[in-house]
């Protein structure tokens, strides 16, 4: 059988079920784990890492950094639990997912487009209804992780950290310049 060019409803359709899936998926997960618990668990640990970073570049006492990352392993430990609920959601969300794939995309497009081997072109490239599904899950994922990222920073400002990399602050590399500069 010959690919065809999939006709326009059934990509309004693939949209739909995409955005809708990812948006479900992430609602899910938002609704059954502490948004606030999590943030503010982030920010223990970003705080922890720059404490151990600074202290690893004043001191060359092992035992004291490995104290030090103890207790840095003991909060993500406690992290780990908040961040571990939005995975079990993911993880009951998948097999929805798989099955929309493998047996409900490949119905539809042989209901609305009379075929399976059907070409979406996106750009200059054609991709298959179902790598078309992916695309749109992907992006529409990312986007709306995103908005809620940008609407939490907002709703948290300057309650938590939200800085994604914990790096020294500026004043810290500051002093240890001028220590380690030769004293005229």
């Amino acid at each position: 059988m010959i690919a065809m060019v999939a006709p326009l409803n059934l990509v309004l359709v693939l949209v739909g079920i995409a955005v809708g899936y990812s948006t479900f998926s992430i609602l899910l997960q938002r609704k059954f784990t502490n948004v606030e618990k999590n943030y503010e668990s982030r920010t223990k640990i970003n705080k922890k890492v720059r404490e151990l970073m600074a202290l690893s570049k004043q001191t060359k006492d092992k035992d004291l950094l490995m104290a030090k990352q103890k207790e840095l392993n003991a909060v993500q430990m406690e992290g780990m639990k908040y961040q571990s609920r939005a995975l079990v959601v993911g993880l009951v969300m998948l097999p929805l997912y798989f099955l929309i794939y493998s047996k409900f995309l490949p119905m539809l497009a042989v209901s609305l487009a009379s075929s399976q081997k059907l070409l979406i072109n996106i750009a200059v490239v054609n991709v298959s209804y179902q790598e078309f599904f992916i695309i749109i899950s992907v992006i529409w994922g990312l986007v709306i992780s995103g908005i809620f990222y940008a609407y939490d920073k907002k709703r948290f400002k300057g309650k938590y950290d939200f800085s994604l990399f914990p790096t020294l602050p500026k004043e810290h590399d500051d002093a240890a310049k001028a220590q380690a500069a030769p004293h005229e």
